[in-house]
């Protein structure tokens, strides 16, 4: 089980871009579980956040026009899940990452639902919060609400979005005609806003998926998805997972053998891996081919790439730069 301060922290780093719905319900799955949660978020942007090592899925909407934050998390739990005992076991998780700063904790079981309402100071003034927990056989759902200025007329929208939640624990996760997904557009986008924060780990998770999607079915133009395999081999090095990195951009060059980012890319992860030889061998294959992309793509002196800093001293790498600056 994860501490509660990470529990709060993927919680509060799902990245505030998805796709807009052609339907305002969205299917929030855990993969390789069978099982499905429906929420109405209403006319908003939403997305999913993907833990499969925790079997776990969360959901956020925000940017609604009555300013409501959604957020759901559907989990599998080695318990018999019902309402409480779902609340039993997540609900001391979001206690400990609020540190006490609530007010006016009330609980109690209606609609189905085992909840807990507080209230909170934020930037935006007074604010009201509901968790509502459901479970059934082994999956526990966790649907929190948020309203900043909340007033009791407010209520009734908390009710209508709860109204409209569906916990079916023997639904296949097959897709319906008409039913909200996400793009690979929009997991791009999530992606990019999680390395802007330098959350790499996050971002690969993001760029893997819109990388497997556009594997199975090719939306993006060519140059867009040699574009994705960079950002994902990117995430991955940057994460420290250079094999990962390795096997991407080597899949790049069976797409395009030419394409000098994948070779730079490429000469990055190799000079991380310490294998001076071939960064160097990289690094002129991307350079030779360099008219191929925008000038700007490709830095003028790679000695101030700090991705080469390992091997930066090295009389190879030293000396290869040096070729590349006199043939410039």
């Amino acid at each position: 089980m994860k501490t509660a301060t990470l529990f709060l922290t993927l919680l509060l780093s799902l990245v505030m871009y998805g796709q807009q719905p052609s339907t305002t319900r969205a299917r929030v799955e855990v993969p390789g579980v069978t099982g499905v949660l429906e929420i109405d978020v209403g006319a908003t942007p939403w997305h999913l956040d993907f833990l499969p090592e925790d079997k776990w899925t969360m959901l956020q909407a925000q940017h609604r026009p009555d300013h409501v934050t959604i957020g759901a998390l559907l989990r599998q739990v080695p318990f018999a899940a019902t309402a409480e005992s779902c609340k039993k076991e997540m609900w001391p998780q979001v206690q400990n990452s609020l540190g006490g700063k609530i007010g006016n904790l009330q609980e109690n079981f209606t609609g189905g639902f085992a909840r807990e309402e507080y209230t909170s100071n934020g930037t935006e003034g007074p604010a009201q919060h509901l968790y509502a927990y459901l479970g059934s056989r082994d999956l526990c759902a966790q649907v929190n609400l948020t309203k900043p200025n909340f007033a009791p007329d407010d209520q009734k929208i908390f009710e209508q979005i709860l109204a409209s939640v569906r916990l079916l624990p023997d639904e296949s996760g097959i897709k319906v005609p008409g039913q909200a997904q996400e793009s690979s557009s929009s997991l791009v986008a999530q992606g990019d806003e999680a390395r802007e924060q330098s959350n790499y780990a996050a971002a690969a998770r993001f760029y893997e998926r819109a990388f497997a999607m556009e594997k199975a079915t090719r939306t993006f133009e060519n140059d867009a998805f040699l574009d994705l395999i960079s950002r994902l081999g990117f995430a991955y090095r940057m994460n420290g997972n250079v094999a990962k990195a390795k096997d991407t951009l080597e899949y790049g060059l069976s797409q395009n053998p030419d394409y000098p980012i994948f070779h730079y890319d490429l000469a990055c992860t190799y000079a991380q891996m310490g294998q001076v030889d071939e960064s160097v061998g990289h690094l002129r294959t991307a350079y030779q081919h360099r008219a191929k992309v925008a000038p700007t793509q490709l830095p003028a002196n790679p000695a101030e790439d700090g991705c080469f800093a390992r091997i930066a001293s090295d009389p190879r790498f030293v000396d290869a730069v040096q070729k590349l600056d006199e043939a410039q």
